[in-house]
């Protein structure tokens, strides 16, 4: 679900905007929309592990939600990222 990327410096796009480029990222941005990305991803880790070892029903239930609510999150970020162009993609180096 999570590629490993490296987040450069691009324009972002406002969608409500009609695609008009906004201005740049700056690098604390970056920085931190790549924190709260790493941050997520390892939560979901987290969170998956310790369903499995949930036994009672309701609250595997609720770790159920709090999964779903983390890989959204994920996906918004993933998507922000890929539909305004602030990504670039490349090997493990």
């Amino acid at each position: 679900m999570f590629n490993k990327t490296s987040i450069t410096n691009n324009t972002y796009r406002n969608k409500f905007n009609g695609g008009i480029d906004m201005r740049k990222l700056s690098e604390a941005e970056i920085l931190s929309l790549t924190g709260v990305l790493t941050m997520e991803k390892d939560g979901l880790a987290v969170a998956k592990a310790m369903k499995a070892l949930i036994t009672d029903e309701e609250i595997k239930k609720q770790a159920e939600t709090g999964i779903l609510a983390t890989e959204a999150r994920i996906k918004g970020i993933q998507q922000f990222i890929n539909e305004n162009q602030v990504t670039e993609v490349k090997g493990v180096q």
